[in-house]
């Protein structure tokens, strides 16, 4: 019984995964937290997806120092910006570049296996309740170099974009702070299993839905697990409190 459940939850993680891969895209970000966990919108909107009382928000403080963090699924030469935006998903402002070249590992990323990415950046001296952060992958046939990021010209369907609510000062938008102003509160309707929401999405389905949230978990924990690995602790160290591991 347990051999024939467990064979057909590795089944739902893999045609997951597949389907994950054929519509992910290229960078999702990780911190803060973004508004959903689609790494597949490209331009034509400034986010791909508008902002929700069902999302994440994250509070930090005006001019604080924020270490950006976003995982790559697929490689593509180019390069990185982070951006800010007041209000409403307009005025945007670049807060920060970064080149694709010397990426980190893994050399061949995927939605198991992303490849991590971080950017420091100083948030505005300013208040605002309903800020967004957006990070822009700007696929070109080179790499280039942060000052020359973005390029005059960029051909269309080779932006991605994915953005995540954040408030800067007292404003309330539905987040919360805690250490050092950076935990972010989805709401309970967006507070799914992994952390992401199985809200159906315009455009989408129930079933696409679930796909993805299975993809997620599934990404979540080999991620996880390598990064156990390589601190060289036993895999089930890194989900506490379990009792103990499981013995054959």
């Amino acid at each position: 019984m347990h051999a024939r459940a467990l064979g057909l939850a590795l089944l739902i993680l893999i045609l997951g995964t597949t389907w994950a891969a054929k519509l992910s895209a290229h960078a999702l970000l990780d911190t803060p937290a973004p508004r959903d966990q689609q790494d597949g919108y490209k331009d034509g909107t400034p986010c791909g997806v508008l902002r929700a009382s069902s999302q994440p928000v994250t509070r930090y403080m005006p001019g604080q120092a924020l270490n950006v963090e976003w995982l790559e699924t697929v490689d593509h030469s180019g390069c990185f910006l982070v951006e800010f935006s007041p209000q409403a998903d307009q005025d945007f402002q670049i807060l920060g570049r970064k080149s694709h070249s010397d990426p980190p590992p893994p050399a061949s990323p995927t939605s198991g296996d992303p490849r991590p990415w971080s950017l420091q950046v100083t948030l505005p001296d300013v208040a605002c309740a309903e800020c967004t952060l957006r990070l822009r992958q700007i696929m070109v046939g080179e790499n280039l170099a942060e000052e020359a990021c973005p390029p005059a010209t960029v051909q269309q369907g080779s932006v991605y974009t994915t953005c995540a609510n954040i408030t800067l000062g007292s404003g309330s938008a539905g987040g919360s702070s805690g250490a050092g102003g950076m935990d972010s509160t989805p709401s309970a309707e967006a507070a799914g299993s992994c952390g992401i929401s199985t809200a159906r999405r315009p455009g989408g389905s129930l079933l696409a839905s679930l796909f993805m949230l299975v993809a997620f978990c599934y990404r979540r924990a080999v991620t996880r697990l390598i990064a156990t690995s390589r601190a060289g602790r036993a895999p089930c160290e890194a989900y506490a409190p379990v009792p103990r591991c499981p013995t054959s």
